[in-house]
């Protein structure tokens, strides 16, 4: 039976390091409506619907291949995983509904929504970056800072 390796701290490092942006401050959304109705008569009515929401902050992480910046401490295919709240999302919607109570209890409703959605991080994978420092990301690693 062999023993388990002796805990070795010499490079090249071959298990990924994970760190998060040293200024995350947490997510967060902000939602909000209004709402118009119109009424038609006793038997008709429309309603307005605008619906929206913001995220802001949200987590992403960015994956750095240090080997790529000048540092050999590093085995390939490991490397630097740095989550940041640099993702954003925006939502907005506009609902629309008509309603008509007929005759005998039956009641007829049309309605329709068209909503848009966007956001800075769709999945649930690591964003390969380099090196280039962006507004998002001011502290993005060079070949200088190791």
């Amino acid at each position: 039976m062999t023993a388990a390796p002796a805990p070795n701290a010499d490079s090249p490092y071959n298990a990924p390091v994970f760190a998060f942006d040293p200024n995350l401050k947490l997510p967060y959304t902000v939602e909000w409506n209004a709402a118009l109705e119109q009424s038609f008569g006793a038997q008709q009515t429309l309603t307005l619907n605008y619906v929206a929401s913001a995220g802001r902050r949200l987590l992403t992480q960015h994956f750095y291949e240090p080997q790529d910046l000048g540092n050999v401490n590093f085995s390939g295919g490991s490397g630097l995983y740095i989550t940041t709240g640099a993702a954003s999302s925006d939502y907005s919607a506009l609902q629309v509904k008509f309603d008509r109570k007929l005759s005998h209890g039956l009641q007829f409703l049309a309605s329709y929504t068209w909503a848009h959605a966007i956001d800075g991080a769709t999945n649930n994978f690591t964003t390969l970056s380099w090196s280039v420092p962006t507004p998002t990301m001011p502290f993005a690693i060079t070949s200088r800072q190791r």
